[in-house]
């Protein structure tokens, strides 16, 4: 796979996927077998798996965090691995994760490792300051 085509795979997923809410690009973007580890710090639980618990998390996602939006800073790739430097921000206008909403701005800033294979997104790690982002809807102090 060409680096070029990492890119564009991470760009689809962040603009496509999660900005739009654009499903349909899912299938092309993942391998049926797609696995994202969720880090511990959002619950304990199974892993998102496959593109269709994707698709269940993003719309989920979604409508916790109507304006949601993805800011993308940086990407590199090489070889099969794809990392990118992102933040997060939305309002928190529904249930998320068991947080009734509390109409707070949120940010959150992170990176994400993605595994690639066959042409698609295999595996998905996330790495963010999941803490802050708690204190933000304040379920923690």
């Amino acid at each position: 796979m060409t680096i070029e085509r990492a890119r564009e795979l991470a760009r689809m997923y962040f603009d496509e996927a999660l900005n739009r809410g654009n499903l349909a690009v899912v299938d092309e973007i993942l391998d049926p077998a797609f696995t994202l580890h969720v880090p511990p710090s959002l619950g304990e639980g199974p892993q998102v798996t496959g593109p269709d618990g994707f698709k269940q998390l993003v719309t989920a996602l979604r409508a916790a965090f109507a304006d949601l939006h993805f800011t993308v800073h940086d990407t590199t790739a090489a070889d099969n691995v794809v990392m990118v430097s992102w933040t997060m921000a939305g309002t928190h206008q529904a249930e998320w994760q068991g947080i009734a909403a509390t109409g707070r701005r949120v940010s959150l800033t992170g990176v994400d490792v993605f595994t690639l294979a066959d042409g698609k997104i295999l595996e998905e790690r996330i790495h963010g300051d999941y803490l802050g982002f708690l204190r933000q809807l304040g379920a923690i102090a």
